[in-house]
């Protein structure tokens, strides 16, 4: 898990994420979903997170399954993010989908 800390509310994270349901990342939710983590942005706060830990760096593909605690939905996650100031993000580092083979 990682921990940021928004301050006042007015910096960002600096990502773009996708909803990803239940299906795509199986038990590990309960029925839940996750976000996924399309793009990271150099200027947000995983930005900053990313530069000073180079071994553990959020990476696009990654989920973010839990905030501060809870796990939910797609949308339960996002409004989380949004609310909060001190965020504890449990990220998921998916294996990258097997390429089509042809038989």
């Amino acid at each position: 898990h990682i921990t940021v800390d928004k301050g006042t509310g007015s910096q960002r994270l600096g990502l773009d994420t996708t909803a990803l349901l239940e299906s795509s990342i199986g038990t590990l939710q309960r029925g839940k979903g996750a976000l996924r983590i399309t793009r990271v942005r150099s200027e947000g706060l995983i930005g900053e997170w990313n530069a000073a830990h180079q071994k553990r760096q959020v990476l696009e593909g990654d989920c973010i399954i839990e905030v501060n605690g809870r796990r939910g939905g797609p949308d339960e996650l996002c409004s989380a993010i949004t609310r909060g100031t001190a965020l504890q993000l449990v990220i998921l580092r998916l294996p990258p989908p097997t390429s089509a083979r042809t038989c």
